[in-house]
């Protein structure tokens, strides 16, 4: 009698679905069984600017759609994380996790897609950024970026300062992006790259933009639920041809929003050493505890540093920014 042989891992799963993807520079190999989950990986990462920091190590990165038993519809659970023996773990629930393995350029990701938003942005993004991450040393940073040329402002603050709202009224006004969520610093260059993928407004403010057609987009973009409940329109900076960081700029300027309005026309104040260190400890939780943190520290010191205040409109945010980015000064 001729018995199944018995794959409990799934090792013999096949993979037939494949793509190159480059992400922060790094080149990865993408395998998958689903090809609506490696069109999920595509949707945030192809058709970026090749962005490269001296070298472009190569990296494996496994997805897998998993089939659960009974039918989802609950939103995916926020994911835990544990680490141990080299590995990184981000865990939702048994369907729905990622494990990332920097020593071995390696990782694999398990989606069920019953909610697409929610496992991209926490488990597929979360992977591929982890992994490039420690695989290229960089220091990474919750902050936005902006671009003139080959200076870049980085743009720090609380939750809830503006950095999606500086970010949009910056690339209204033609300045690329380099990233308006992530940011991610060489710290011997300061350097920065990132993903010019979404920008995010929120769905219950009014929707200030000025251009026609960039207002018009941004009401037929899909509307995603932020864990706390806050709906924000996500719209594809990609497709609607706004102006993207061609290459990694250097980081020329530290600003931190703030949410206090400008008594006059001048929104950029200047700030203390003492005081940009503050504020960038306080925003950068995560990344004090990264292995190049020190070393960014003592570069970024050498960089002025600014609060920059509301104007009447966030376009005024943007015209300081650029004046700064321009000439080097407010």
């Amino acid at each position: 009698m001729k018995h199944a042989a018995i794959d409990p891992f799934g090792e013999r799963t096949p993979l037939p679905f494949r793509r190159t993807l480059r992400v922060l520079g790094a080149r990865f190999d993408v395998t998958s069984n689903d090809r609506r989950l490696l069109a999920l990986a595509e949707h945030a990462f192809a058709e970026l600017p090749a962005h490269r920091l001296g070298r472009a190590p190569r990296l494996k990165m496994t997805l897998l759609r998993a089939r659960p038993r009974k039918r989802r519809s609950e939103k995916l659970p926020a994911p835990r994380f544990v680490s141990g023996d080299g590995m990184l773990v981000a865990a939702a629930d048994t369907d729905n996790f990622a494990v990332i393995r920097p020593g071995s350029g390696s990782a694999l990701v398990s989606v069920a897609l019953a909610d697409p938003y929610h496992a991209r942005y926490e488990l597929v993004e979360f992977a591929f950024l982890t992994l490039a991450q420690r695989a290229l040393g960089l220091v990474p940073l919750h902050a936005a970026c902006v671009a003139l040329g080959n200076r870049a402002a980085l743009l720090i603050g609380d939750s809830g300062a503006g950095k999606s709202t500086i970010s949009v009224a910056c690339v209204e006004s033609g300045l690329p992006l380099v990233a308006e969520d992530g940011v991610f610093v060489e710290p011997a260059t300061l350097r920065a790259t990132g993903c010019a993928t979404f920008l995010h407004l929120r769905r219950d403010s009014k929707l200030w933009v000025r251009n026609p057609q960039l207002a018009t987009a941004f009401r037929s973009a899909p509307v995603i639920t932020r864990r706390g409940g806050t709906r924000k329109y996500e719209l594809d900076a990609r497709r609607a041809g706004l102006p993207l960081a061609p290459r990694p700029p250097r980081i020329a300027a530290v600003i931190v929003l703030s949410r206090r309005r400008a008594r006059g026309d001048r929104l950029l104040e200047s700030l203390s050493g003492a005081a940009r260190d503050r504020a960038l400890r306080r925003s950068q939780p995560f990344a004090l505890g990264q292995p190049g943190w020190a070393e960014f520290g003592e570069r970024v010191s050498k960089l002025p540093a600014y609060l920059l205040m509301r104007g009447a409109h966030p376009a005024d945010g943007a015209d300081a920014l650029r004046a700064l980015l321009a000439t080097g000064r407010p």
